[in-house]
């Protein structure tokens, strides 16, 4: 390891001490392994590589999406450390798939086959082309869980617990010469009830404290439906709580990070809640406002267009800033990504945006539900 790495592995640790109550637990895997193999992990908060690099002496390469380059602080952290390589935004591509191979034959190398790290604390779908990675490179496959870190570090958190509970348990579910005796679809679904998880579910049984005190600051932006009037875009929070501007305090978080003052105690249940409104919504204008960006795709470089107003309505993005309006068409746009934790990145034609949203989650979600009716 060369000094840079050990002097940034020193500056990370000592951040993710003072943050977390970390845990981990080894069953049949050796962290001091030095060998190759293939690592997987769910990824219920955007620090999980760091978390589950922190127990391993040899450290895996990580996956990344190409987009987190389009963050200076990221570059800037990313320039520092050498584990890491990137794959397309629009997903795994030859060349990604041949690094991998490469790596392989020297190095262990970490991947979330998440397609997303968690928006409200429970597993996204994963790819079949994970399994078909496995079937190809034929070697040992390790699962590392993690359960809590959601708890303690959202992605839409404003304010994060300190010293949330975070356990990690690593286990080997496939050795090298397993591979060959097993087909893509078996792997397929070893993968998705391996990874399965629900940080409430979870934190229901066992009961660990999370100690809030802004625990609801940023929800806002995720959320977009009242469960009492069912009225859209009317939420707002403060410390633990959870207002309406129709019903007035309708919920707040307690110490174990569950919801009290509901029907359901946790974000996985308001998620589907507002998914079912979507429907409805698709009828009425849903809005939101920030910062409007063009992504140099070579580069990842973001270009600012200033200040920008967005609708939905009847099928379309309008965007009105300083310079322009825009008009997209909902069916054309592609390859729409939600990035660190309030943006949004799609393609247009032979152009590129990123916006910063006050209220991300809902566009993202009216336009996948546009996009897929």
């Amino acid at each position: 390891m060369s000094l840079k790495n050990k002097v940034m592995n020193s500056i990370v640790n000592i951040y993710l001490n003072r943050k977390f109550n970390l845990q981990a637990s080894f069953n049949d895997f050796d962290p001091n392994r030095n060998s190759p193999y293939i690592l997987l992990s769910n990824n219920p908060s955007l620090l999980d590589g760091l978390l589950i690099s922190k127990f391993l002496k040899t450290k895996p390469v990580m996956v990344l999406n190409e987009l987190q380059k389009t963050s200076k602080r990221n570059n800037y952290f990313l320039s520092k450390h050498e584990n890491h390589i990137f794959k397309n935004h629009s997903g795994y591509d030859v060349s990604l798939i041949k690094e991998i191979h490469t790596l392989l034959s020297e190095k262990p190398v970490l991947i979330f086959p998440e397609k997303q790290t968690s928006f409200f604390g429970n597993e996204s779908q994963i790819s079949e082309s994970i399994a078909k990675l496995i079937k190809k490179e034929r070697k040992d496959v390790v699962i590392c869980k993690v359960n809590g870190a959601y708890l303690s570090n959202p992605r839409w958190g404003l304010k994060n617990s300190k010293k949330g509970l975070v356990e990690l348990s690593f286990t080997t579910i496939y050795k090298e010469n397993q591979i060959d005796s097993i087909e893509v679809n078996e792997i397929i679904d070893t993968l998705r009830n391996q990874l399965k998880y629900n940080d409430f579910e979870w934190n229901r049984e066992f009961k660990n404290f999370y100690y809030p005190k802004n625990r609801a600051l940023g929800l806002e932006g995720y959320l977009y439906i009242c469960p009492r009037c069912l009225k859209s875009q009317t939420l707002s929070t403060k410390k633990n709580d959870i207002y309406c501007s129709e019903c007035g305090h309708i919920a707040s978080f307690d110490d174990f990070s569950l919801i009290n003052g509901l029907d359901f105690d946790d974000l996985v249940s308001w998620d589907i809640l507002q998914k079912n409104e979507l429907a409805r919504l698709a009828n009425e204008v849903v809005y939101s406002s920030g910062s409007m960006f063009s992504v140099d795709l070579k580069t990842m470089e973001l270009y600012p267009l200033g200040y920008a107003d967005l609708e939905i309505m009847k099928g379309q993005l309008f965007v009105l800033n300083k310079m322009k309006e825009y008009m997209f068409e909902i069916e054309k746009i592609k390859d729409l990504k939600f990035v660190r934790r309030n943006e949004l990145f799609f393609k247009y034609g032979k152009k590129s945006y990123l916006f910063k949203l006050d209220d991300p989650m809902i566009i993202y979600d009216s336009i996948n539900y546009i996009k897929e009716k």
